[in-house]
């Protein structure tokens, strides 16, 4: 999947809440933003650029890719890809900045 396709999916979200019902971290946290629906926003604000903060990095990093919310969306939109998908833009992303940060000088002493 590519960021624009995963975009597309992700404008097909309906809000039915469906995902809720099966998803153990939202399950275990009782916080919205837990949700498949809210991790889709997550995905989408990354993908539009957004500097995730840590909040938002957790949201996504917690997410177990268990896949039982792309079972229940109404939309058949694969969840976990998009999820998967942003791990892995900011795991890129935070090997960027440390990189960064040892060739400033922020490297070990």
């Amino acid at each position: 999947m590519t960021g624009e396709s995963i975009r597309e999916d992700i404008a097909h979200c309906g809000a039915c809440k469906l995902c809720f019902d099966v998803c153990p971290s939202y399950e275990k946290t009782g916080d919205e933003r837990y949700s498949p629906m809210h991790r889709l926003l997550a995905v989408r604000q990354i993908l539009d650029g957004s500097a995730p903060d840590e909040t938002m990095r957790k949201i996504i990093d917690d997410c177990t890719l268990c896949g039982e919310c792309d079972g229940t969306c109404s939309e058949g939109i694969s969840i976990t890809e998009a999820i998967r998908f942003a791990k892995g833009v900011l795991k890129q992303q935070s090997s960027l900045q440390h990189s960064g940060s040892e060739s400033a000088g922020g490297g070990q002493v």
